[in-house]
């Protein structure tokens, strides 16, 4: 028995090419949407092969409950050259178990305000993936740092050269 809340093929490739978001914020203009548009059979299918996967563990009910499988800090980008809509900005990877597998986008727009994408999970999600990364992150003492600066011909401080 088919579900008469469930959409045609045709209205979710159309929520793919209406959702896709361009990673400065911008709105997409007519050329982008195109491009999308082109994929959007490719993406759905892979999106309902992937939404498979993901539903074969429960999703926890709690945020405090999420089990952070992966994350990666992807890249980093500065300003373009001849100008740019952002200043800059990082793509951080992440895998929640029982959620998936997405990208967290956070830059600074060319009007210095800070922004983040996180594929419509919110500002919690976000705050547990962050927290994620920072586990991961293998942090270097002052001292290890003014080492690092030597070997590279960079200059150090001074107070840095004496045991802690």
């Amino acid at each position: 028995m088919t579900n008469p809340n469930e959409k045609s093929r045709e209205e979710k490739m159309k929520e793919v090419i209406d959702g896709a978001k361009r990673v400065d914020g911008e709105e997409m203009n007519l050329e982008d949407k195109l491009k999308i548009a082109k994929h959007a059979p490719d993406v759905l299918d892979w999106a309902e092969k992937t939404m498979k996967e993901i539903r074969k563990d429960p999703k926890p009910e709690k945020l405090e409950d999420y089990e952070v499988t992966s994350c990666v800090l992807d890249c980093s980008w500065g300003p373009a050259e001849g100008g740019s809509l952002s200043k800059g900005g990082l793509k951080i990877q992440w895998g929640v178990k029982g959620v998936g597998f997405g990208e967290l986008d956070i830059w600074i727009t060319s009007e210095g305000k800070l922004r983040a994408d996180s594929e419509t999970m919110g500002r919690d999600f976000a705050k547990l993936i962050m927290c994620a990364l920072m586990d991961r992150v293998e942090f270097i003492s002052p001292k290890l740092e003014a080492i690092t600066k030597e070997e590279h011909g960079m200059d150090s401080h001074a107070d840095m050269d004496e045991e802690e």
